[in-house]
């Protein structure tokens, strides 16, 4: 007979539901902290299906968000409560009026991607709260890179899109 360990797994990284990707968990409390200690120096790169077609096809939103926790809805733009958020994007191809975008953030707000994207008049895909939903939110965590406490080492985890999620863009 074997013996199982249990083991506490703690969330790194969260995704809003209905977006499919990279997840990020610790086995322990303590690194879990320390990987949050350097989360500043994290790269975040998803990949968005948006109404429409950008234009310029790429660039940087640089507009503040902040949330509504009754109506569980982030607000775009100046506000006192508001946080800085940036989230660059780049088009990497149009089909029948729908953009695949590979969209980078700076900082990593909730719903950032959701509400940037609505705020330039290009909701995301399949998002019932910033747009119009449909089977299946146009979001993807493709690739998370960390610096790993202790060693230093630079770690990049990626999770190629899914069929369902290409199927946005067919």
């Amino acid at each position: 007979s074997s013996s199982k360990r249990k083991v506490n797994l703690w969330p790194v990284h969260r995704l809003d539901r209905d977006t499919s990707g990279v997840l990020l968990f610790a086995c322990s409390r303590e690194m879990r902290d320390a990987v949050n200690a350097g989360w500043s120096g994290a790269e975040k790169v998803y990949l968005a299906v948006v109404d429409g077609c950008p234009n310029p096809d790429q660039g940087t939103i640089d507009q503040p968000l902040r949330m509504d926790a009754e109506k569980y809805f982030m607000h775009v733009g100046p506000h006192p409560e508001a946080k800085k958020s940036i989230t660059h994007f780049e088009t990497q191809r149009t089909v029948n009026d729908r953009t695949m975008l590979e969209v980078r953030l700076e900082t990593g707000r909730q719903h950032q991607i959701r509400a940037h994207m609505a705020w330039l008049g290009h909701p995301v895909v399949g998002d019932p709260r910033y747009g119009t939903g449909g089977p299946r939110m146009g979001l993807h965590a493709l690739r998370l890179s960390i610096t790993r406490p202790k060693t230093g080492k630079r770690l990049t985890f990626e999770s190629p899109a899914p069929a369902d999620f290409l199927d946005l863009i067919r």
